[in-house]
């Protein structure tokens, strides 16, 4: 577990440095189907949030936004209100930046 968590951080704090595109990609989708794999909820949660992060920037919206989705379903399924929050803030986010702050629930 300890291999894939490490990889999904790589790929998030990759996201600061320009060029880095694929590689963080590689990286990301790496540990995400290690997590899948291993069938851990909990870190799958973690390492599709670190997903998001290296995904971070001006494309990729629609695959962030399903990412996010995932994320808080397998937080409310796993009681982790946290990832959950973090989950929503990010998707939140993605709809202002990209004009669609009409769709954000205030709920």
């Amino acid at each position: 577990m300890f291999g894939l968590k490490l990889l999904a951080r790589l790929a998030a704090a990759l996201h600061l440095q320009p060029g880095t595109e694929d590689r963080r990609t590689a990286l990301a989708e790496e540990a995400t189907a290690m997590a899948r794999a291993l069938g851990d909820k909990p870190s799958l949660a973690w390492v599709l949030m670190m997903r998001v992060l290296a995904l971070l920037g001006p494309d990729n919206v629609d695959e962030r936004r399903a990412l996010t989705g995932e994320i808080i379903r397998l937080a409310d399924e796993n009681n982790q209100p946290i990832a959950a929050l973090q989950a929503m803030t990010v998707r939140q986010g993605s709809r202002f930046r990209t004009g669609r702050w009409r769709t954000m629930n205030p709920a």
